[in-house]
Protein backbone atom coordinates (compact mmCIF):
# COMPACT_ATOMS: atom_id res chain seq x y z
CA UNK A 1 0.00 0.00 0.00
CA UNK A 2 2.78 2.64 1.00
CA UNK A 3 5.25 1.62 -1.57
CA UNK A 4 2.41 1.82 -4.53
CA UNK A 5 1.58 4.86 -2.97
CA UNK A 6 5.23 6.36 -3.11
CA UNK A 7 5.69 4.71 -6.66
CA UNK A 8 2.51 6.65 -7.99
CA UNK A 9 3.97 9.95 -6.43
CA UNK A 10 7.35 9.66 -7.63
CA UNK A 11 6.09 8.55 -11.06
CA UNK A 12 3.69 11.02 -11.55
CA UNK A 13 4.22 13.97 -9.72
CA UNK A 14 6.74 16.91 -10.97
CA UNK A 15 8.65 18.70 -8.60
CA UNK A 16 7.81 21.70 -9.64
CA UNK A 17 3.85 20.52 -8.82
CA UNK A 18 4.86 18.79 -5.40
CA UNK A 19 2.96 20.46 -2.70
CA UNK A 20 0.81 18.58 0.57
CA UNK A 21 -2.35 17.94 -1.45
CA UNK A 22 0.15 16.15 -4.23
CA UNK A 23 2.57 14.19 -2.18
CA UNK A 24 1.70 13.96 1.02
CA UNK A 25 -2.16 13.07 0.92
CA UNK A 26 -1.67 9.85 -0.90
CA UNK A 27 1.17 8.64 1.39
CA UNK A 28 -1.17 9.49 4.50
CA UNK A 29 -3.94 7.71 2.84
CA UNK A 30 -1.94 4.43 2.02
CA UNK A 31 -0.33 5.13 5.69
CA UNK A 32 -3.81 5.21 7.20
CA UNK A 33 -4.44 1.80 5.06
CA UNK A 34 -1.70 0.36 6.43
CA UNK A 35 -2.13 1.08 9.46
CA UNK A 36 -5.42 -0.53 10.03
CA UNK A 37 -4.21 -3.89 8.46
CA UNK A 38 -1.02 -3.33 11.24
CA UNK A 39 -3.33 -3.16 14.28
CA UNK A 40 -5.32 -6.55 12.96
CA UNK A 41 -2.31 -8.17 13.06
CA UNK A 42 -0.83 -6.78 16.24
CA UNK A 43 -4.27 -7.40 17.73
CA UNK A 44 -4.03 -11.12 16.68
CA UNK A 45 -0.76 -10.86 18.94
CA UNK A 46 -2.53 -10.59 22.56
CA UNK A 47 -6.26 -11.90 20.96
CA UNK A 48 -4.78 -15.16 20.32
CA UNK A 49 -3.67 -18.21 22.52
CA UNK A 50 -2.02 -19.97 19.70
CA UNK A 51 1.55 -19.83 19.29
CA UNK A 52 1.80 -20.08 15.75
CA UNK A 53 -0.06 -16.99 15.18
CA UNK A 54 2.55 -15.15 17.93
CA UNK A 55 5.07 -16.65 15.76
CA UNK A 56 3.51 -15.14 12.84
CA UNK A 57 2.84 -11.62 13.74
CA UNK A 58 6.08 -11.37 15.11
CA UNK A 59 7.26 -12.20 11.34
CA UNK A 60 5.02 -10.30 9.81
CA UNK A 61 5.97 -7.21 12.30
CA UNK A 62 9.59 -7.80 11.28
CA UNK A 63 9.05 -7.74 7.68
CA UNK A 64 7.14 -4.71 7.76
CA UNK A 65 9.97 -2.38 9.87
CA UNK A 66 11.83 -3.86 7.31
CA UNK A 67 9.91 -2.58 4.60
CA UNK A 68 9.67 0.78 6.27
CA UNK A 69 13.36 1.20 6.76
CA UNK A 70 13.78 1.01 2.72
CA UNK A 71 10.67 3.08 1.90
CA UNK A 72 12.47 5.88 4.50
CA UNK A 73 15.46 5.08 2.04
CA UNK A 74 13.97 6.28 -0.87
CA UNK A 75 16.36 8.96 -2.62
CA UNK A 76 13.60 9.74 -4.98
CA UNK A 77 11.03 9.92 -2.91
CA UNK A 78 12.86 12.98 -0.41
Amino acid sequence: MVKAAQDRVVDSVKLTDACLYSVMLPWAIAENQAQTARGIIELLKYASPDPAIHDAVAVATTLEEEAEAVWLRRADLF
